[in-house]
């Protein structure tokens, strides 16, 4: 190895002088500049009607009235719980309900777009649920920017999402500022139940096939002729937990001549705030040129167009809390290979899916959110889904088939109007029982 110069080794010292503050910026912008190949290339202007959301059934004007609700989330924000409002709030007007939300600001380091949502003032309607999803991690500096809880006739409902079996004993003390939770999963639903003294409900978050961007293939700078996998990944969601590695890892085990015409396409987000972990996952996939390592935060347009420019989705997660990206491709008619542990298998099955065996292991320091207690999750036997890569590749008829069966059992249980009902249920259930007296 050669040794540094004198200059790399004064500017080195220099550097470890400087203070915290200005060695962050320095550290993101180096590697900015040396990650400049894995942006995404410019993209067509998306157009709004690609944002359109499902209308209310003129079947729902006989309830339209008798309840309201009060969404406070991130409905900004572009990242799960952000998107976990807007989807809510989507449902609950399909279904015909009166909405209002509550867009929080609480400078999360992450993109924020508006998105249109718009709050519904009818007469005569009582907003009697608030609907609040945001973590308890954050949820201190939500609390003054929610009403007041103890009105009369009104129920606060707090909306969380976890990804492992249980819920840490730090967010224990946020149960005494909500009537009720929900879960959008039968797993999150059971890790809620174990430490939870309030009702805790269960509805899927709704999801349906959402038009894409106009944005092809030679777009996002990819071969017509070649068999595409896809995986996506969020850095601020743990990469031990997303597991990216797993993928490449697969498909390099699947596909190992560099001849065969398959791409693998790794698209990540806010991979400039941990400009380490990005270089290591383009190191990782250094040599083998069928590996497209991209990040950047996309226009929702330009995501479903990726994802309707691949031929299989790809997810060897370790634990997801729903796995929003994975029934959204099964909406838009995808075979999606995914891990068969965890939240998705409230929407995945062995007959709409390719489902990845897996073994038990623990959760390592520094692989997700500290906490005081021992945690385990999924490890995917990576053999087996290179399994799956060859045999959909080989097959596109095989894939095409999964990902109709998919499409249906999506369309049939997770559609806007579906879910918006049920959540109306849910909450007139619980303000009935409210106004009784006594606690929900």
């Amino acid at each position: 190895m050669t040794p540094p110069s004198a200059l790399q080794v004064s500017l080195r010292a220099l550097y470890r002088a400087l203070p915290e503050a200005v060695r962050a910026p320095l550290l993101s912008l180096f590697w900015r500049t040396r990650l400049r190949h894995v942006r995404f290339p410019a993209l067509p202007a998306c157009h709004p009607a690609q944002e359109s959301t499902p209308s209310a059934g003129s079947d729902t004007r006989w309830f339209s009235t008798e309840i309201g609700v009060r969404i406070h989330g991130y409905l900004s924000g572009e990242f799960g719980l952000g998107e976990s409002a807007r989807l809510y709030a989507t449902a609950l007007k399909a279904a015909g309900v009166p909405v209002q939300v509550n867009d929080l600001d609480l400078r999360l380091p992450h993109t924020n777009r508006p998105h249109g949502i718009q709050s519904d003032n009818f007469d005569g309607v009582q907003y009697v649920i608030d609907l609040v999803v945001v973590n308890p991690d954050y949820l201190r500096q939500a609390l003054p920017l929610l009403p007041p809880r103890c009105q009369p006739g009104h129920v606060r409902v707090g909306c969380w999402f976890w990804e492992l079996e249980c819920i840490p004993r730090s967010w224990h003390w946020a149960l005494g500022e909500f009537d009720a939770l929900l879960a959008a999963s039968d797993f999150v639903e059971s890790a809620l139940r174990l430490c939870a003294d309030i009702p805790v409900m269960k509805v899927p978050l709704p999801v349906w096939r959402r038009e894409p961007s106009a944005a092809g293939r030679r777009d996002f700078g990819l071969p017509d002729d070649a068999f595409v996998f896809l995986t996506t990944f969020d850095f601020h969601s743990f990469t031990a937990r997303k597991n990216p590695l797993a993928a490449i890892a697969a498909f390099k085990l699947a596909f190992p001549a560099l001849t065969e015409r398959v791409v693998l396409v790794v698209k990540s987000s806010n991979g400039e705030r941990y400009p380490h972990l990005l270089a290591k996952l383009v190191s990782v996939s250094r040599g083998d040129p069928r590996i497209i390592i991209r990040d950047g935060v996309l226009e929702r347009p330009h995501l479903r167009a990726l994802q309707m420019a691949a031929d299989v989705f790809v997810s060897l997660h370790r634990a997801e809390g729903f796995g929003l990206g994975l029934a959204e491709c099964m909406a838009l008619g995808k075979p999606v290979i995914a891990t068969g542990w965890s939240g998705n298998l409230e929407f995945m099955s062995e007959n709409n899916s390719c489902l990845v065996n897996w073994r038990e292991i623990e959760v390592r320091p520094g692989e997700y959110v500290d906490t005081a207690e021992s945690h385990r999750w999924a490890e995917p036997d990576v053999g087996h889904a290179a399994s799956y890569m060859r045999t959909l590749a080989a097959d596109p008829a095989l894939g095409t088939a999964i990902g109709r069966r998919g499409q249906i059992d999506i369309e049939r249980s997770l559609a806007p109007k579906v879910i918006g009902q049920a959540l109306l249920h849910e909450f007139q259930a619980l303000q009935s029982a409210h106004s009784g007296g006594g606690r929900v």
